[in-house]
């Protein structure tokens, strides 16, 4: 999987992500240029589905699955981020 991105990194992300088996340019290519003047565009290309990557397809399944466990790590940093800062505001509230 790999992650396109476009536009300014200033303005707020849009993530696009395109449909099962499809290839993102197909789904996307008309509409970045209009989007990235108002965001900063993601777009998600999945593993066998790009001409620039050169992974092996296995089954939805298994891309499921792959981008199910990227997401939950994304989700636990942020998670530990937000109790770290919590945790930061307390002692600093009864220090």
């Amino acid at each position: 999987m790999k992650v396109y991105t476009f536009g300014d990194q200033s303005k707020p992300v849009m993530m696009l992500f395109p449909g099962t088996c499809c290839y993102w340019k197909n789904n996307f290519g008309h509409v970045i240029e209009g989007l990235k003047e108002y965001f900063y565009v993601a777009i998600v290309s999945y593993s066998g589905f790009d001409e620039t990557e050169h992974s092996t397809f296995i089954s939805e399944l298994d891309e499921k699955k792959r981008l199910n466990n990227i997401f939950k790590n994304i989700l636990m940093v942020i998670f530990l981020l937000l109790t770290v800062v919590h945790l930061a505001d307390l002692l600093y509230l009864y220090w």
